[in-house]
């Protein structure tokens, strides 16, 4: 038996690779290529199909190592949001931050004077 991915809805989610999905709804594979949907491989050249209601899941390959860092490109530009959580500077007791030697000392004298409980699974102990 193939082994097929969890389905997805078509209006949320696209697939990553060109090939052959099932459609949940009516029970038929159709043909994806470059962000259209096809009802088959020979219909690319009539056009590609409104997708209104759909859930599709497809066959799952296994991919190496090496074929997953063939598709990356380490020169792309990265996103303006990417930047900023990278060069995001660390606040409070986060490890890197200015204060986090001070911080972590004043939370250890407190946790010995008894200021602090102990948290064990979410409860003071």
């Amino acid at each position: 038996m193939e082994k097929m991915t969890p389905w997805f809805n078509a209006r949320l989610h696209s697939p990553s690779r060109n090939g052959w999905y099932d459609c949940k709804e009516c029970d038929t594979r159709h043909y994806f290529k470059d962000g259209l949907w096809y009802r088959t491989k020979k219909s690319i050249r009539d056009g590609s199909m409104t997708i209104l209601k759909m859930h599709w899941r497809g066959l799952t390959k296994k991919e190496s190592l090496a074929d997953l860092l063939a598709r990356c490109d380490p020169t792309a530009p990265r996103s303006a949001e990417e930047l900023a959580w990278e060069n995001m500077v660390p606040v409070g007791i986060e490890f890197g931050s200015p204060d986090f030697e001070r911080l972590t000392n004043e939370s250890l004298k407190d946790l010995k004077s008894g200021k602090v409980g102990r948290y064990k699974f979410g409860k003071i102990v």
